[in-house]
């Protein structure tokens, strides 16, 4: 059966799709990542000029903004690429966290001799922003909603576009149910990531690049605040189209549990006849398994293994895979590339064993067996599909992956052991700190300024009726600290460290351990006084034992009672105690006990 052919029946056999997830989001075509387009293809000195010149720079600036993106194009220029937008991708930012990226410039310039000044951090964090008000570079939404900017909605709005912010506001004032100042500043905040991230000026912004936000928040699990309302400004805008809905709730409904073609085509598969392969594989395994599966099973089977392969081998139609193309992927799902700083200051690429390589190829195995198995049931579905698995038995070994695992994880202990002293040190130090820190805020009056540790704080008063935490802020203004919550973390952090320290046992283990719990001593033991009646049991051991008669058989006694039974029969969960001076050695410590309070 030719592979058209193929398509058409698969296509026979589908189910429609119905509902409000389908038509929700189908009807409204996404936008494709571009690489390249006129502001990425200005050279460096005529950026550097535009961002000299107003609107970017204010009437009393400093040129401050120029310098910042002066000094970011210097670093984005050593990468590969034919526009700004391919340097910044190819510099791997946005592989780190949003607050991390940073740390790629300034390894560069401490590695080429140029100045590492904190001033530097702050200058290319301006020029970031220059480039990307200017659209000059358009960062991932990935990446963007991960941490929200307060500077960049004020620039964007004066930048970019000045009349459509002011057609928001407009909006904002004029709202009946009255839109409250964080509201606002929440939903421009996401308008602004997408005018950030897709290019262009408020109108010009569609239901496609809203459903790619949304989509964006959903898969990096940031909140969603903000968004109702930045569809509702846009949709009163009336650039949305007549088609859009009126409120973006029906997106959010719909964005539940999605269909297997959805899960497919967000990947943007081009061979139609595999892409209606995946879907109707995974449709087979849908009632087996739950939804996570099925998504998990797609993201791996549609991303990492075909849109790899259409990617690497353009054109592509067969799942029939050479042996030279079968072992490049191989190679390329069990390395990630990442960028670091070589000795000479030029950024470098290196590869690292990916962690969920073997469960990749699993599940890669397991669709080229589940295919060839089914081809035996159902040749008219399955066999022209049925085709020698790229995937060997021994790429999924367990025994070789259990070897490499426990090779990482020998390998971090020998480069953390020797810095296990400065941990213990530096534990000890803020935790001595944080509680004379929240002595001296106990002796002073709130509203009134103390130093402790060379610090100069001022007490707050309490946020709340409940007055069991005290806060504290620098005198001379800054965020707040709640000196209570401080000095506990500082508590049980040097608690667990010296714990594990002492004991050896692994972190793993410590949720299964208990505090060790005083049970009272049998009060035979502790009498020696009192009613004969009260005594008799001791002196009747004592009068067996001096007449030679043999004792009643009876447990040792033990420095604490017995565990309860359910602990007997489950020794991993045993309790913590406290060594016994007679009997351990001196360097064994006990637990702290400041964790029964």
């Amino acid at each position: 059966m030719r592979a058209n052919e193929r398509a058409v029946r698969l296509a026979e056999h589908a189910p429609a799709v119905t509902g409000q997830h389908a038509d929700s989001r189908r009807d409204f075509p996404r936008a494709p990542e571009e690489s390249s387009w006129p502001g990425s293809l200005l050279s460096a000195q005529e950026i550097i000029t535009r961002i000299g010149a107003p609107p970017f720079r204010p009437a009393n600036g400093t040129g401050y903004r120029r310098h910042g993106t002066a000094r970011i194009l210097e670093w984005l220029a050593v990468f590969p690429g034919d526009s700004w937008q391919q340097r910044w991708k190819a510099a791997g930012a946005e592989d780190l966290p949003k607050e991390g990226w940073l740390d790629l410039p300034m390894q560069w310039r401490q590695a080429t001799g140029l100045s590492t000044a904190p001033h530097n951090r702050d200058g290319l964090q301006t020029g970031l922003l220059m480039l990307v008000c200017a659209d000059i570079v358009r960062p991932s939404l990935d990446w963007m909603v991960r941490k929200a900017s307060n500077r960049i909605v004020p620039v964007m709005a004066t930048c970019r576009d000045p009349q459509g912010y002011a057609a928001l506001r407009d909006l904002i004032g004029a709202d009946p149910d009255g839109i409250t100042a964080g509201q606002a500043r929440l939903a421009l905040g996401r308008i602004t990531m997408i005018l950030a991230c897709k290019g262009g000026l408020v109108r010009d912004i569609t239901v496609g690049d809203y459903l790619d936000l949304l989509d964006a928040m959903r898969d990096t699990g940031t909140g969603g605040a903000g968004r109702l309302l930045a569809y509702r400004l846009l949709h009163a805008l009336g650039n949305l189209g007549p088609d859009a809905p009126v409120t973006g709730r029906a997106f959010l409904q719909a964005a539940g549990q999605r269909p297997v073609e959805e899960l497919v085509d967000r990947y943007q598969v081009q061979c139609r006849p595999v892409r209606d392969l995946l879907v109707e594989y995974l449709r087979e395994r849908q009632p087996a398994v739950d939804y996570n599966t099925v998504s998990n099973l797609a993201g791996d089977l549609v991303r990492l293994f075909w849109a790899d392969l259409e990617r690497h081998h353009p054109g592509i139609d067969s799942i029939n895979l050479t042996a030279e193309m079968a072992a490049a992927w191989r190679h390329r799902i069990s390395y990630r590339p990442v960028t670091a700083v070589a000795p000479g200051g030029d950024p470098a690429q290196a590869l690292v064993p990916r962690a969920g390589a073997r469960s990749v190829m699993m599940t890669v195995r397991a669709f080229y067996l589940d295919i060839a198995q089914w081809a035996l049931d159902e040749p008219y579905r399955w066999a022209q599909w049925a085709v020698p698995c790229p995937v060997r038995e021994t790429d999924c070994n367990r025994a070789k992956h259990d070897k490499l695992v426990k090779s990482r994880m020998d390998q971090r202990t020998r480069e953390r052991l020797p810095l296990l002293p400065a941990l213990a040190r530096a534990v000890s130090q803020h935790r001595l700190a944080s509680a004379a820190q929240l002595e001296d805020a106990r002796q002073t009056p709130p509203g009134d300024t103390f130093t402790s540790s060379g610090t100069t704080l001022r007490r707050l008063p309490a946020p709340t009726a409940y007055t069991g935490s005290i806060w504290a802020s620098p005198a001379e203004g800054g965020p707040r600290t709640d000196l209570t919550r401080q000095e506990s973390d500082a508590f049980w952090a040097w608690a667990f460290v010296e714990a594990l320290r002492h004991t050896g046992i692994r972190f793993e283990e410590t949720p299964r351990a208990q505090p060790p719990q005083h049970h009272p001593v049998p009060a035979a033991l502790h009498r020696r006084t009192g009613s004969p009646a009260a005594n008799r049991a001791v002196q009747d051991r004592r009068r067996k034992a001096a007449a030679g008669q043999p004792r009643t058989r009876r447990r040792p006694q033990r420095d604490h009672r017995a565990h309860p039974r359910q602990y007997r029969r489950h020794p991993a969960r045993a309790r913590l105690r406290h060594p016994r001076e007679d009997l351990e050695p001196a360097p064994a410590a006990a637990v702290p006990a400041r964790h029964l309070r």
